[in-house]
């Protein structure tokens, strides 16, 4: 976290994707707003059995993104000097198209980082990385939701590593 802080100057206006309970920016250290795919009262009906999930810390959600542009969901502004998005990346399902997005809203000389996961101690240990042709085909298609090959690639190669391993003989 503190290397990614410094790469970005906290007093201009930024833009946060998914920080659920976590922002890596809060608001009492610069002007930020937060996006994520629903508002908070959502987010928290939908992580409320999550154990791992305090649904009480989930932060005010300030711009909701789903079927449209970034742009036009931040009210057409190209006012960002920074943008900020922690373990969102490897959800994306266009990922030129995502940062095609984001590169829009950022002010000239703007900076869009990321925290990017080691897929090994994530579920998707046992995924495969996307190919090129993955990629391009999910842009020229225009993907805005996982389509069906990367919704079933999720679910049969998850692995829960928090499982307890099974009980036998050694």
């Amino acid at each position: 976290r503190s290397k990614l802080l410094e790469l970005i100057d906290l007093s201009g206006r930024g833009l946060e994707i998914g920080p659920l309970t976590r922002p890596l920016v809060t608001r009492e250290m610069g002007p930020v707003e937060y996006i994520d795919r629903a508002p908070r009262e959502e987010l928290q009906r939908w992580y409320a059995g999550n154990a791992e999930v305090d649904v009480e810390k989930i932060v005010d959600v300030d711009h909701v993104w789903g079927d449209q542009s970034l742009l036009d969901c931040v009210g057409g502004q190209r006012a960002y000097r920074y943008l900020l998005a922690a373990h969102v990346i490897e959800h994306v399902p266009d990922l030129f198209g995502w940062l095609r997005e984001i590169a829009a809203v950022l002010v000239d000389g703007g900076i869009a980082a990321f925290v990017v996961p080691e897929r090994g101690y994530t579920f998707d240990v046992r995924r495969r990385e996307s190919s090129a042709a993955e990629l391009v085909d999910a842009y020229v298609r225009r993907l805005r939701r996982p389509d069906a090959r990367q919704i079933f690639d999720h679910f049969y190669n998850f692995e829960d590593l928090h499982a307890a391993a099974p009980e036998g003989p050694t």
